[in-house]
């Protein structure tokens, strides 16, 4: 590839291990979805200004996992349960340190005011140090490829790592803690895309969840951090990412939610940068 990059940036969401093929939370089609996504990085490498790519980074001790809950009868909760603010309330599920049984209260309260996802209880994934948090390597080859031609940095954005509060979108967590100011609006780098970039592409997984979430988030607050530019400006790739098993209406609701709402939406064979 040769000649000066355009002004593209790539937004990849958790392209990690854990949520490929043989990972503790695989994503059904993640694995093709990932080569798509490298060989449209690839082919247009000399069109590419910035690459982002976030990282879901847990704690073993995290809300959303196994550990941080009990029982009467000291048990964990089996992955995928879902915890409600009643489930709470009654004692079906308690914190397993107590110092954080206000917490989880508020917590569960504060998801359902919001109309968020339930609090779930995943596999544990992603956590730090361990291979599942690794960039899964059709994409990482894509990406160190493409900045050791142009001598430049693959920005990468660490997200989750706060264990009291979720956090699908790499914009906010699920439930903002007031005293974090990391898991607040990230209005910097909103910013960032919305006025540095002539289009910002994203992908990665998954569309019913952290997909889902950033882009409602870069959607939401576009017109306020581009200088009102159209939302057409941000492309999605419609086979650059896939649902988690059982979520797959939430990722249709997503696409065509999207779709109404002005953003384009295309196959990675139909881009043209």
């Amino acid at each position: 590839m040769s000649g000066k990059p355009r002004n593209v940036a790539f937004l990849i969401i958790d392209p990690q291990n854990d949520f490929h093929e043989g990972g503790s939370l695989a994503v059904p089609g993640a694995d093709e979805d990932a080569v798509r996504i490298a060989n449209l990085i690839n082919d247009n490498r000399d069109k590419i200004a910035s690459i982002y790519v976030t990282m879901d980074c847990h704690h073993r001790m995290h809300i959303a996992h196994k550990g941080f809950w009990t029982n009467d009868q000291n048990e964990m909760p089996a992955e995928f349960t879902m915890i409600t603010n009643a489930d709470i309330k009654s004692g079906l599920w308690k914190a397993a340190q107590p110092e954080n049984q206000m917490h989880v209260e508020w917590y569960t309260k504060m998801l359902e005011e919001k109309n968020r996802f339930k609090l779930t209880i995943w596999p544990e994934h992603c956590l730090v140090g361990t291979k599942g948090n690794a960039i899964v390597p059709s994409i990482n080859e894509a990406i160190q490829d493409w900045a050791l031609e142009y001598s430049t940095v693959v920005n990468y954005i660490q997200k989750t790592q706060h264990c009291l509060t979720e956090m699908y979108s790499v914009f906010q967590a699920e439930v903002p803690l007031p005293d974090v100011p990391s898991t607040g609006l990230n209005t910097a780098l909103l910013a960032e895309l919305g006025q540095t970039y002539d289009r910002v592409v994203v992908c990665g997984q998954a569309s019913s969840h952290c997909v889902a979430f950033s882009v409602r988030d870069l959607v939401e607050h576009w017109p306020h951090y581009s200088g009102d530019r159209p939302i057409s400006d941000i492309i999605l790739l419609s086979d650059g990412m896939s649902p988690v098993a059982t979520f797959e209406k939430a990722g249709e609701e997503f696409v065509n939610e999207m779709k109404d709402k002005g953003v384009t939406v295309l196959k990675c064979n139909q881009v043209i940068l």
